[in-house]
């Protein structure tokens, strides 16, 4: 049995979705997402996918090269828009 006290957010924590993608360039974020839903589809799975393309927010999660992929809190990967199998791949040995 719990006895301890539910651990609260922190006000100024954002809530994320379980994967975000972050970068500022539309058109190679557009193509990332598309290759992470095709991802997460080839196991029935849907994911809501969040973006991030505030500087400020990058550099925030340590971010040097862009587009990167964040899994459950975690940069996973930088400076490449990987293909659906290089994504699951990485999910997976999470």
């Amino acid at each position: 049995m719990w006895f301890g006290k539910k651990k609260k957010n922190h006000p100024e924590q954002k809530k994320r979705s379980l994967v975000a993608i972050l970068g500022q360039d539309k058109e190679q974020c557009d193509m990332f997402e598309k290759n992470v839903r095709e991802g997460f589809l080839k196991f029935y799975m849907e994911v809501p996918i969040d973006r991030v393309s505030d500087p400020a927010e990058i550099r925030e999660y340590g971010v040097t090269k862009e587009p990167a992929l964040m899994y459950v809190g975690r940069i996973i990967s930088e400076g490449k828009i990987l293909e659906r199998n290089e994504i699951m791949n990485l999910i997976a040995n999470r």
